[in-house]
């Protein structure tokens, strides 16, 4: 599946909250198969990152973070950051059969993970 990195960073949070939800089973494996290959396909964008926003940001209690109201920074940090962040690259994203999940998953949680749920099988 071809994903840009700012989706799969969104995905590697949305799967990082599900796997703390403690799926088991099929389902949690996949979960958990899929976060590792995201991480592993985003660690050269978030050291990137990392490196941005310690150059841009502001240091408080040992971390970093940016702030919005420097808006010369920021907009630094965005100028910097929005060509990796677009970069589409190619992620081996393992599926599930969303009939395997319903009993699992409310209609929300469906639609955030449809990207790596597949047609119902009988």
């Amino acid at each position: 599946m071809k994903i840009r990195n700012d989706v799969a960073l969104m995905y590697l949070n949305l799967l990082t909250g599900f796997i703390e939800k403690g799926y088991k089973g099929k389902f949690g494996y996949v979960l958990t198969v899929n976060l590792r290959k995201i991480k592993e396909s985003l660690q050269e964008f978030l050291n990137t990152r990392n490196e941005l926003i310690m150059k841009y940001g502001e240091k408080k209690d040992e971390n970093y973070f940016l702030n919005q109201e420097d808006k010369g920074k920021y907009k630094k940090f965005i100028e910097e950051i929005t060509p990796l962040a677009t970069i589409e690259q190619h992620i081996d994203i393992m599926k599930i059969p969303a009939n395997e999940v319903w009993d699992q998953l409310d209609s929300e949680a469906m639609i955030q993970l449809e990207w790596m749920l597949d047609e119902p099988q009988n």
